[in-house]
């Protein structure tokens, strides 16, 4: 199964036909005629829409390609079909700082850096009644300055390519530190943490609860994959003693974008990707995308709490 680049990059200017500033009817109308250097964006954070209830991050990016983290944002879905658009569903949009106090760079697995240092992102929840092209319109009003009024494509899957949250995790014999004479073997971060001991199955078999984090620290594959191997990081002190932690690289051949087998066996295909699993091998939550510290611990949480 190809490896998805899941970007927002590409189809801005065709949703920007359908999906802008909205006429009386409901239907969103046409402003094809600005420049794409002049539009505001909306860069999606969140890589992976299934149907049914779905959690959407996304980031909003001002006419000077600037993140903006404050006021008050409006989401409508679409539904589209050719060059309509159909209102499905709004709600409101509430801003979370990933909780970090630095945001260290990375590099694009294209060996650039990494164009946007994001801070924080926009959540809201959105249900999808069926598979196929959608669209998203978030409209941005901030305090002092004229509103922002931004859409960007993406597809929902009938059915994830990952596992289900209530399915079994997979028993997988991924690669750790005594497998390696050294951990850059199996790891891009630098410094590498202490998540190469443990193999996913093995910690099934303790009936340890687990959180799996897929990433690749010095490659990403999307604009906004953010610091999550920092923000696991930062949780692992606070729970290591109740549960395992697990980092697993994504690329065997970063150049030629062939994963790892590991990576292969979990359906990924885009990253990062954060799984908790129970102590009974379940699958709990899962977060596709940039993930706050304070989504995280909340769900860590809840995990454990789990008997």
């Amino acid at each position: 199964m190809a490896w998805r680049r899941l970007q927002a990059t590409g189809v801005l200017l065709a949703l920007a036909l359908l999906v802008a500033a909205c006429n009386s009817a409901g239907a969103p109308a046409s402003h094809a005629s600005e420049t794409a250097t002049a539009r505001p964006e909306v860069v999606l954070a969140s890589l992976e829409h299934v149907v049914g209830r779905s959690r959407v991050s996304f980031v909003v990016l001002d006419e000077k390609g600037t993140p903006v983290m404050e006021g008050a944002a409006h989401v409508r879905f679409f539904q589209v079909s050719g060059a309509n658009a159909a209102l499905r569903s709004e709600a409101d949009a509430a801003y979370r700082d990933i909780g970090l106090e630095e945001v260290p760079g990375h590099a694009h697995q294209q060996f650039s850096s990494h164009d946007l240092e994001v801070k924080g992102v926009w959540l809201t929840q959105a249900t999808f009644d069926r598979p196929g092209p959608w669209g998203v319109e978030v409209r941005l009003d901030r305090p002092g300055k004229p509103a922002l009024t931004a859409g960007v494509q993406f597809d929902v899957l009938a059915t994830p390519t990952t596992p289900a949250v209530g399915a079994p995790a997979p028993r997988s014999r991924n690669l750790i530190a005594s497998d390696v004479k050294d951990l850059s073997e199996i790891t891009t971060a630098r410094p590498p943490g202490d998540m190469y001991r443990v193999r996913i199955a093995d910690a099934i078999a303790a009936h340890r609860p687990l959180l799996a984090l897929f990433a690749t620290p010095a490659y990403c594959t999307s604009r906004v994959c953010g610091p999550v191997y920092e923000i696991v990081q930062t949780l692992q002190p606070r729970f290591a003693q109740d549960m395992d932690f697990v980092h697993i690289e994504i690329w065997k051949d970063p150049v030629k974008r062939i994963p790892l087998e590991t990576v292969t066996e979990w359906g990924l295909q885009s990253e990062p990707w954060v799984f908790l699993i129970d102590r009974n091998g379940v699958i709990r939550y899962k977060f596709n995308g940039l993930v706050t510290v304070a989504e995280l611990e909340d769900a860590i949480q809840r995990t454990l709490a789990i008997r």
